[in-house]
């Protein structure tokens, strides 16, 4: 993991993760799962602080993974936004396009507001809502998946 300061309110985030999973055996009811080649996670975000208000903070990433099964790309930003010393809303954009290895693949576009009030410091109301659509294709067919989410 790297952290660069490029300026009082500007922040370059760089991490990269180089993991190998062994197989696991089926033990105790529990079933195993076979393990993974070497897969390589890269993730990079340029975070800013007080962009557009005083205090807020947006983030903008760029991902990539490298799978035993799949290549991952991914584009997203996160926003925080003070509205008050109570208030604050969290908006979140995110697209992200998986390339398996048997000619199959997967776009995921995200859309997510999240709201936090803080009543006091111990005690806050937090609430969500969110949707996700993934687009599949193979080379069979193509379908779509909406999902709607929220929370309280």
């Amino acid at each position: 993991h790297m952290n660069h300061p490029i300026s009082d309110s500007l922040d370059l985030n760089t991490s990269i993760t180089v993991p190998e999973l062994s197989d696991t055996p089926t033990s105790a009811g529990v079933i195993g799962f076979e393990g993974t080649d070497t897969e390589y996670y890269i993730n990079n975000q340029l975070l800013i602080d007080s962009l557009l208000v005083n205090r807020d903070m947006a983030r903008f990433g760029v991902t990539y993974a490298s799978l035993t099964h799949s290549d991952i790309y991914s584009l997203y930003t996160h926003y925080q936004i003070p509205v008050n010393d109570k208030w604050r809303l969290y908006p979140r954009i995110a697209f992200q396009q998986r390339d398996n290895h048997n000619d199959s693949s997967q776009d995921r576009y995200s859309l997510l507001l999240r709201s936090e009030y803080r009543f006091t410091k111990n005690h806050r109301l937090d609430g969500q809502i969110g949707a996700d659509l993934y687009i599949n294709n193979n080379q069979f067919q193509h379908f779509n998946v909406f999902i709607i989410l929220n929370s309280l």
